[in-house]
């Protein structure tokens, strides 16, 4: 059971009251403001664009916006079932015999090794509604780490999935992209992009 706070039960537990009472302190003193209009102002919040509506605290706009996003995490998240787990696995394999490179066990910092290069697989399959492929902070973290101390170069190869034929795209680096900042390849195309 997840034991986390969730972003919409924000309270003065999640952030601490002192961090709260300090953003208020920090706005109320500093009167710059971005884009004003009749329904709030836009402000900077701890590097934060923050839209805080018309007679709302900098806090209850924070919660708000915590809030908001949190609700729209919740509807765009599909839960990854065993089929679509397996599915991407059978992915993972299809990219090592692509491009002749060994694919790796789960927990690995990557899916699949050729000589110096290091490749990760993701896999946008069917019901996904957005066009772009996440990377969780400490994940790239082990993977960067993992490129500088073996000295290999690291790509990403993504498998649009969500219509019959599946959809080939190409980075030469890890991290979060989104489908349009990628080159479309095809499949017999990605072994040259890993010499």
């Amino acid at each position: 059971m997840n034991t986390q706070p969730v972003a919409s039960e924000f309270d003065e537990e999640l952030f601490g009251f002192d961090f709260l009472a300090e953003i208020d302190r920090e706005l109320i003193n500093d009167q710059e403001d971005f884009a004003e209009n009749e329904d709030g102002v836009w402000r900077t919040v701890r590097g934060r664009k923050v839209f805080i509506k018309e007679g709302e605290t900098p806090t209850q706009a924070i919660k708000r916006s915590i809030a908001e996003r949190s609700a729209k995490s919740k509807a765009s998240h599909i839960p990854a079932t065993k089929e679509r787990q397996l599915k991407a696995a059978k992915y993972e394999e299809s990219v090592a015999k692509l491009i002749s490179g060994k694919n790796l066990d789960d927990h690995e910092p990557f899916d699949v090794i050729k000589g110096q290069h290091a490749v990760e697989v993701k896999s946008i399959l069917p019901g996904a509604k957005n066009p772009k492929v996440t990377m969780h902070p400490d994940s790239l973290l082990r993977k960067e780490q993992f490129l500088k101390q073996s000295k290999m170069t690291g790509h990403t190869v993504v498998i649009d999935a969500r219509t019959n034929k599946p959809v080939y795209y190409y980075k030469a680096h890890v991290g979060s992209f989104r489908l349009s900042s990628m080159q479309q390849v095809k499949a017999s195309e990605l072994k040259g992009l890993m010499k």
